[in-house]
């Protein structure tokens, strides 16, 4: 089902809840990527994970059904959020899933409110920035202000996809840019999100290495973006970084 919860600077959050309502399982959080919304992650409830868990789904701010503010919303704001909204619906503990962007704002939920996850699950995402990596964060930028979503989305593909998918699974892209095109916030919405991302700190690493919150980090093998070193460098640093680090072609 689909809901909205008013933040407390009066700014509406959507989510959804779906799967089984009564699990005794902690519920499992879905973060969206920078692009995505609540609707990335139906694909994979309808293979047969909603038959097992509960599954809350959230827009953050800028996202899919939310609202939208008035400037950028940093990283540690949209933890924030989330955390209000778990406090809203009574839920004490969740298993945390996080992709990309919602896997950085997923460390800052880690960071600042660890009592409330069980488990994290980071995907695809980023606990430092580098040169190289802000750089084709300023050249999507450019490709989204010159030429709005579809040249972004076809700009983005080889660094996040990699060799790989677009040799073997190049059949799909039409459908997958189908689909990104549905749920991509607007552009506006969109330079809010990036500008997340460029005001950041450089590295979030240090304060992780006091983190209590057993993670696992996967990452796609050639993923130019968030790296598989990235990857690294998160489970190493995070104390309870201890479950095996899995590695997919890419991001999907």
């Amino acid at each position: 089902m689909q809901h909205y919860f008013r933040l407390p600077n009066g700014k509406r959050m959507h989510y959804e809840i779906r799967g089984i309502p009564d699990s005794s399982a902690p519920p499992i959080l879905f973060l969206n990527g920078l692009s995505q919304s609540t609707l990335a992650w139906h694909p994979l409830l309808a293979a047969g994970l909603e038959k097992h868990a509960t599954c809350l789904l959230v827009d953050l701010l800028f996202q899919g059904k939310s609202d939208e503010d008035e400037k950028f919303r940093s990283f540690e704001a949209h933890a924030t959020d989330v955390y209000a909204l778990l406090q809203h619906l009574g839920i004490q503990r969740v298993v945390l899933v996080g992709i990309s962007y919602g896997g950085a704002v997923g460390q800052r939920l880690m960071q600042q409110y660890p009592e409330v996850i069980a488990q994290a699950f980071l995907l695809a995402t980023f606990g430092e920035k580098n040169p190289f990596f802000n750089f084709i964060g300023a050249a999507w930028k450019q490709a989204l202000l010159q030429g709005g979503y579809p040249l972004l989305f076809d700009v983005m593909l080889p660094w996040v996809l990699g060799k790989t998918f677009l040799t073997r699974e190049s059949e799909k892209i039409a459908l997958l840019r189908s689909d990104k095109s549905a749920m991509s916030p607007s552009p506006q919405r969109l330079l809010l999100l990036m500008e997340a991302t460029a005001k950041s700190s450089e590295s979030f690493y240090a304060h992780l290495q006091d983190c209590p919150v057993p993670t696992q980090v996967i990452h796609g093998e050639e993923d130019l973006l968030c790296t598989p070193e990235m990857g690294s460098g998160l489970r190493r640093l995070c104390p309870k970084g201890n479950l095996p680090a899995c590695r997919a072609s890419d991001t999907v």
